[in-house]
């Protein structure tokens, strides 16, 4: 189950995406947000799983990439 601040992130994640989701996201202003956070949540997703289960915010990180690969809409 999603707790209610990572389920906030991946909305506004989407939001962002959302707003320019007509345009290539190689255009959207955010991206270089996007980018980053999807780095830094990569990052703590790879350490956390010591037990191999899911990581908390590995939902997060299927969305940015999502978003970043230009495959956004699929996240609807």
């Amino acid at each position: 189950m999603l707790n209610p601040q990572l389920s906030q992130r991946i909305l506004a994640s989407y939001i962002l995406y959302a707003l320019y989701a007509p345009h290539p996201i190689t255009i959207n202003p955010f991206r270089s947000a996007l980018l980053y956070t999807f780095n830094k949540e990569r990052d703590v997703a790879d350490k956390i799983p010591v037990d191999g289960g899911p990581g908390q915010n590995e939902q997060l990180v299927w969305v940015l990439w999502k978003i970043l690969k230009g495959d956004g809409s699929d996240v609807r």
